[in-house]
């Protein structure tokens, strides 16, 4: 039914220097960690807020959790995809980087991140016009993080070396 693709298919990861892999790598790490913290402080925390608040920091808690999981994900396919030369630069593996796992982070988490938004301003009250305004400011927060993801992507396009 499904056919393999050979090797050859795949795509090319381009070279990297110590510091460019390192970057990628720490960076991961510090999500990770700061998403496993989130969700520790989250459910934690939740017993010590009023009822009302108490839904919106349940959904925090499982986007935090559902997203550091695919981050761990990425970052194992990283540290796969990548050994160092001998002449000191990290190059492709064999093994593929799979960072797909963000397109099914984002199909879970974002559902839950409206749901989120909505539970918060119900809960404070929020004047239609209010809600209105906040919404748009959550939507260009959420368009201007694409954006920067789409420029720094590492696995459909060669690295930026401008790319922070």
């Amino acid at each position: 039914m499904f056919k393999s693709h050979p090797r050859s298919v795949q795509m090319s990861l381009p070279e990297l220097t110590v510091g460019e892999f390192s970057l990628v790598y720490n960076m991961l790490s510090l999500a990770i960690a700061a998403m496993i913290g989130s969700f520790a402080f989250f459910v934690m925390a939740r017993q010590q807020l009023s009822p009302k608040y108490r839904p919106a920091m349940i959904m925090s808690s499982l986007v935090v959790g559902i997203a550091g999981y695919h981050y761990w994900r990425i970052f194992n396919s990283w540290e796969a995809a990548y050994v160092l030369s001998d002449v000191g630069t990290y190059v492709a593996s064999g093994e593929p980087f799979n960072d797909a796992y963000r397109y099914v982070d984002w199909l879970l988490t974002v559902p839950l991140l409206v749901a989120e938004l909505v539970a918060e301003h119900v809960a404070i009250d929020l004047s239609r016009d209010a809600f209105v305004v906040e919404s748009a400011q959550d939507l260009l927060v959420i368009g201007i993080d694409d954006l920067l993801q789409r420029r720094c992507r590492v696995g459909d396009v060669e690295l930026d070396h401008g790319c922070v």
